[in-house]
């Protein structure tokens, strides 16, 4: 694996110390291992994860005791983020002494009612990526990066106009219409209103609500008057939040040489 990323922390269960991801968690690279006791779950990952590992056998043995369910319901409880990871083939459950329809219910008494993902993983090498990659994008998610649907576009303008359609209001048609008009994102975040509204499509209130997303956010007291209306999208809300969206791609498109000299608001930050 590509060791080239910060080191994560991973607390493993003593427990655990014999098991066969313990070898696949040392030849990874990308985990700083530590084992210990851990009061609940077999791996505490990057102080934010908390997995419980069960192979399918060891799941039909925690069905038939009752162990799956007290577990679970002290993992809904815990402050961090849990999960039970499943590893095994369905081979395993051929001769498991148990129906196919009781596991299945188990199940959904995990996740649905009592509120803990279920991760399914078929070997222990593909329990350690699962963990890396679960540790990965919730550093992703704690810096204030916003996911984006939809596969990312090649080339630059394709991208330009991905980058364009983060902000409100502004569709694949309003996209093209801004990029014909002034030619890159720098050139349309630098415009004034006024002319972001010379630019068919692209009337007031969008061309405030642009201008709104890509200015230095302001602090509560600020931000009232501030409010955009008439946007009904089920998208971002917060002047910072709407610049993450924008920039989802990597390229910050904003010109902040007018901001450098203007004194930095110390108010709310999200």
């Amino acid at each position: 694996m590509n060791t080239s990323h910060e080191a994560i922390g991973i607390e493993v269960d003593d427990r655990e110390s014999a098991s066969a991801v313990m070898p696949a968690l040392r030849e990874c690279g990308d985990f700083h291992v530590s084992v210990m006791r851990l009061p609940l779950g077999d791996y505490r990952v990057d102080g934010r994860f908390l997995f419980e590992r069960k192979t399918l056998t060891d799941l039909v043995a925690a069905i038939k005791d009752g162990r799956l369910f007290r577990q679970t319901l002290k993992l809904s409880a815990t402050t961090m983020r849990p999960a039970i990871i499943l590893e095994g083939t369905s081979r395993e459950l051929a001769n498991c002494g148990m129906r196919w329809e009781a596991i299945q219910g188990a199940l959904v008494t995990v996740s649905l009612f009592c509120g803990v993902p279920l991760l399914r993983t078929r070997t222990p090498e593909e329990t350690v990526r699962t963990m890396l990659f679960a540790a990965r994008q919730g550093r992703t998610f704690a810096s204030g990066a916003l996911p984006r649907r939809g596969r990312r576009p090649r080339g630059k303008r394709a991208r330009q106009l991905y980058i364009l359609q983060g902000f409100p209001g502004i569709g694949p048609e309003r996209a093209h219409q801004l990029l014909a008009r002034f030619g890159s994102v720098e050139a349309i975040a630098g415009a004034t209103a006024e002319d972001l509204c010379s630019v068919e499509g692209i009337g007031e209130r969008i061309a405030g609500a642009l201008r709104w997303s890509v200015e230095l956010a302001l602090p509560v007291s600020r931000r009232a008057g501030w409010r955009v209306r008439g946007m009904k999208h089920r998208r971002p809300t917060g002047r910072t939040a709407w610049q993450y969206r924008a920039t989802a791609a990597g390229l910050v498109a904003k010109d902040r040489s007018a901001a450098r000299a203007r004194p930095p608001h110390q108010g709310w930050q999200p």
